[in-house]
């Protein structure tokens, strides 16, 4: 029996009996909160104070602490809490406790503004612009939800908005904080310094770019605006008068709404009442928002509370609480659970004596299944199991399991423990699969099916407002919510590999708008856990992930089903990070939903477990210098550098080469240029850096490639030419998005090496027949689930040839070559390339390696170069061997290379065909005391070792290069004189190692016939 009930002692958690002489207690805490949102947005760990005395108590100089060695741990400020009043001080760590908030910028401030028709000035954002020629309105701007105090037409592209505010001493300004109420998308500045942007790229976005996706407001739903706080202000403000200003983009000139409301506020070190006005309630900014140096462990922690002579007044230990409940003193005086708590007001009066963990027995893991008496174990006699079937979450009125559950057909089974006076348990799910038959593994998902599919709050569902038109922005599931859900993931054997409680969104772009739609699986310690420790993708090395992704194929949806799987696969050993890949069956609550591909999500994490770094010391960005996690100045101070400055002189490129890592963002390059990925470079671009390291890029979202439609992007499109346009369109590649690779080629050196390593590609990784085999060992695991996947979706397309789309791919590769190239030449005006043909003669003996990238060791090998590009070759020998020299076999080369020399560069001007020549590497021979004589060194089938007279020889050993121990095919000793056969020994260089009865003795052997 599971029994893990935690009962909460009166006698351990309160203690507001150690100071009669104050009326104060700490009245209410939460150690895991993901719900109640702090003044940046963030859900920190929360407990609140109670003056329940009749006189007001000064905190000044009292403290806090979850340490009892360290009472004055942290410090309240010189604030007092009045007669009934209760104080709310986030467990955060980000120790403030001097906080005061001013509002600059309010909803309803009158503004200057411009519905451009073409780019505006550069200095528009900027303090001295001249601005009396605009518009002037309240804010907010837009139209279309009803809440516009300043109308604008159906269907503006964009608006620019202007609006000055003092500042009386910027170094008293602690942060700025700007919220904003925007549908789609914006820019924000201060005195002409981009201080936040949302949803859209460009630097700065010309006056129509389109936002990435469609965005909608919050304000007129009862919702808050979005918030982004600034810490590190450094030069932003001035002294006096300041200007703010913000773009803001609407999806398209369609679109049935449009919203921009900003709020500008500032967190002050001393209060300063005659700067703008109190914070709007919808703000949530209090002065009172206090924040300790400490967080409060989830596992168990005591808070104390101490008065300015450090005395304790009040102790409360939070224990034994779910994410999401808090612990308190209820009216009675008690110690008690809330599951509704009340931060900063008074407790409610709905409580429970604890929580329960108790985790029921399931006496069937589910997954597929037959007929069977499912039994449900584990809870005590004062506690009963509740349990549905139609995949609800069960409550105080669901069924009370009794008996076994005759399951004869597919059923979802989710149960919790309930007790009188407690919150009951955790929901456990399984679901139990009927008549189902895969090659893959089952993943089983379940949740409340209002949570997908309501048409409120259904992330899944249209709901009630959205454009007609492919891909439906406005509905549900274009929005940024999250639901909780159950994943079961079952192996080709039907067993139970891993189960976890999660959190679910949509994911992906325009691929949202498919009837079968991706979504991100968050582990989080709301729902149990904030990681999860299982090996979901075999053939990694790691095994935590804190999300990963079922994706539907993106725009490759009902076509193959794992083109961006398959290239980016391809790229395995180039150094470029990109997503694992497993190919999954699902079901949502027991209805199969089809063929997934279960990917890692790009964030901090997924390069953290790839480098074996810290997610914290991580800098990562996105389309143009969007900041995902870390900071982005290195990479615009890297970009503004690049942008002025000529990179065809050595010491300019050095600068760059020290900061970006120059073979993977080539290899990146080569990468996208060959796939021909036209959703790219303008969008689907993440790059990083770890703090002591150099920018790299990541690799994802290739369904644009490889001759996705029209057909006119297929395999004869210029994606160099088109990578390299400087005047491109906003979509998909703006000038911003070309900049970079623009700069790098004026260097000489790196566009050699561009070339050589797209040259070295196309001759090895890229070849036909070698792209067909990767995608047909990846099509052998997915084939059998291709019929059941289309009947699943067959609605949603017409004729649907899943082998043409595949041998689509197949021809593309088959004639993408030719034309990459073609664009080479073209481009960078070379005048021809050769082909280069290398032969070893026996490749046990050596390899050859060429451009510090390709190792060869084949026979026979041939590939193309280009004219005016020099490669290089390098000759290496294998142990026991060294490289005498080369042949140039068609005569061809320039007498100035060194055929003697292992390293050698040069033009191929015309087809070339060169040998390395490897010899037995000559070795001195190796006896201990000159006790022993070996001959003849190198030897041919015999080898003859004299010993002294009183040696005893107990083994012989010859070892190879690969450290193989092999046994000589006979011994032969006469008197002190040991005759050795090794005539069925290969050529080359051995270790001989003798064992006698006092030592061991080893000698350098050579091999050679």
């Amino acid at each position: 029996m599971i029994k893990k009930i935690f009962l909460i002692s009166l006698s351990l958690i309160s203690f507001s009996f150690y100071s009669f002489s104050q009326s104060i207690r700490i009245n209410e805490a939460m150690s895991s909160n993901s719900v109640f949102i702090d003044e940046d947005g963030d859900t920190p760990d929360w407990f609140e104070l109670f003056n329940y005395g009749n006189t007001s108590i000064s905190l000044d100089n009292w403290s806090v602490s979850d340490k009892n060695d360290n009472p004055t741990k942290w410090k309240f400020p010189n604030i007092s809490i009045e007669s009934g009043e209760y104080l709310l001080v986030w467990a955060s760590d980000k120790d403030r406790s001097s906080a005061s908030f001013r509002t600059l910028i309010n909803r309803g401030d009158d503004f200057k503004y411009i519905l451009p028709t073409s780019d505006v000035l550069s200095s528009w954002n900027t303090l001295n612009f001249n601005d009396s020629d605009w518009l002037s309105g309240r804010s907010g701007f837009g139209y279309g939800d009803g809440d516009d105090q300043t109308l604008i037409p159906n269907g503006t592209l964009s608006i620019f908005l202007r609006r000055n505010f003092i500042i009386n001493d910027k170094s008293n300004v602690e942060s700025i904080i700007l919220d904003v109420d925007y549908d789609d998308a914006f820019v924000a500045y201060i005195n002409g310094i981009e201080i936040a942007r949302k949803n859209i790229g460009g630097n700065p976005p010309s006056f129509n770019a389109v936002p990435f996706t469609d965005h909608e407001s919050a304000i007129y739903k009862g919702g808050s605006p979005d918030r982004i706080t600034l810490s590190d202000i450094g030069d932003i403000l001035n002294d006096g008068e300041n200007i703010f200003s913000v773009q803001a983009h609407n999806i398209s000139n369609t679109s049935s709404d449009f919203t921009i409301i900003p709020f500008l506020s500032v967190s002050l070190k001393s209060p300063d009442n005659n700067l703008g006005i109190n914070p709007p309630e919808i703000l949530g900014l209090d002065d009172a928002n206090l924040h300790t140096n400490f967080k409060i462990s989830s596992g168990g922690e005591t808070l104390s509370l101490y008065d300015n002579s450090v005395n304790l007044i009040d102790k409360l230990v939070v224990e034994n609480i779910s994410s999401d409940i808090s612990i308190g003193i209820s009216s009675e005086n008690e110690t008690v659970n809330y599951n509704i708590p009340t931060p900063g007001y008074e407790n409610s009066s709905v409580s429970f004596t604890g929580s329960n963990f108790t985790k029921i027995i399931f006496s069937d893991e589910g997954g597929p299944s037959n007929e069977l008496n499912l039994s449900l174990s584990g809870h005590n006699v004062n506690e009963v199991i509740r349990y549905t079937t139609d995949a609800t979450e069960p409550n105080e009125n669901s069924l009370i399991y009794n008996e076994p559950i005759n399951i004869k057909s597919t059923t979802v089974i989710r149960a919790r423990v309930f007790q009188e006076g407690y919150i009951p348990s955790s929901v456990q799910s399984r679901t139990y699969l009927f008549n189902i038959s895969h090659d893959l593994p089952v993943i089983s998902l379940v949740t409340d099916p209002k949570n997908l599919f309501d048409k409120d709050i259904g992330i899944y569902s249209f709901g009630d407002s959205f454009d007609q038109n492919y891909p439906y922005f406005g509905a549900n599931f274009w929005e940024d919510w999250e639901r909780p859900i159950h994943l079961s993931l079952y192996d080709l054997s039907g067993n139970l590999e891993v189960e976890y409680n999660l959190g679910v969104k949509i994911f992906g772009g325009w691929s949202r708008g498919q009837a079968q739609r991706s979504f991100s699986l968050f582990a989080r310690n709301k729902y149990g856990a904030s990681e999860i420790d299982y090996k979901l993708f075999p053939q990694l090395d790691y095994s935590k992930f804190q999300s990963f992704i079922l994706r539907n194929s993106g725009q490759d949806w009902l076509r193959t089903s794992l083109k961006d799987a398959a290239l980016t696969g391809l790229l395995k050993g180039t150094g470029l990070d990109y997503q694992a890949y497993r190919p999954v069956a699902t079901y949502i609550n027991g209805n199969y939903w089809g063929l997934y591909n279960m990917r890692e999500k790009v964030n901090e994490h997924f390069i953290a477990s790839k480098h074996n770094i810290e997610a914290d010391e991580i800098d990562i960005l996105t389309n143009n210098s969007e900041l995902v996690h870390g900071k982005t100045d290195d990479y615009d101070d890297l970009i503004n550098f690049i942008s002025s400055t000529n990179l065809s002189f050595g010491q300019n490129f050095d600068y760059v080469e020290d900061q970006i890592d120059i073979d993977n963002y080539i290899m990146y390059q080569v990468a996208q240029i060959y796939f021909n990925n036209h959703d790219w470079p303008g969008n689907n671009i993440k790059y990083w850096k770890h703090k002591d390291g150099k920018w790299k890029w990541i690799i994802y979202d290739t369904d644009f490639g490889f001759g996705s439609h029209p057909s006119w992007l297929d395999y004869h499109f210029n994606t160099l030419g088109f990578a390299l346009d400087e005047n491109g369109p906003g979509w998909p590649n703006p000038p911003w998005s070309t900049l970079l690779f623009r700069k790098m080629v004026e260097n000489n050196m790196f566009r050699n090496k561009f070339i050589n390593r797209f040259s070295d590609e196309l001759n090895s990784r890229f070849l036909p027949e070698k792209f067909s085999e990767h995608i047909d060992s990846l099509i052998s695991k997915i084939d059998s689930e291709i019929p059941a996947h289309f009947d699943r979706w067959s609605n949603n397309v017409q004729n649907w040839d899943y082998t043409e789309s595949v041998n689509k791919m197949k021809n593309f590769s088959e004639n993408r070559a030719f034309y990459c190239r073609n664009h080479i030449m073209s481009v960078f005006e070379i005048p021809a390339f050769h082909e280069l043909l290398l032969e070893i003669e026996d490749v046990d003996k050596g390899e050859i390696e060429v451009n510090n990238n390709l190792i060869i060791n084949e026979d026979e090998w041939s590939g193309n170069y280009f004219e005016t590009v020099p490669i290089k070759l390098v000759a290496k020998p294998k142990p026991g061997y060294a490289f005498s020299h080369w042949t140039d076999m068609y005569n061809v080369l320039n007498q100035n290379i060194d055929l003697n020399s292992a390293e050698i560069n040069f033009d191929v001007k015309r087809s070339t065909k060169l040998k390395p020549n490897f010899i037995v590497a000559p070795l001195a021979i190796e006896h201990k005391e000159n006790r022993y004589i070996l001959y003849p060194n190198p030897a041919r089938d015999n080898i003859r070792l004299i010993l002294d007279d009183y040696t005893k020889v107990e083994g012989i050993y010859f070892i190879d290069f690969t450290g193989k121990k092999l046994k000589p095919k006979r011994l032969n000793r006469i008197k002190n004189e040991l005759d050795i056969n090794i005539s069925d020994l290969p050529e080359g260089l051995y270790i001989l190692e003798l064992i006698t009865k006092r030592d061991i003795n080893k000698f350098k052997v050579v091999i050679e016939r």
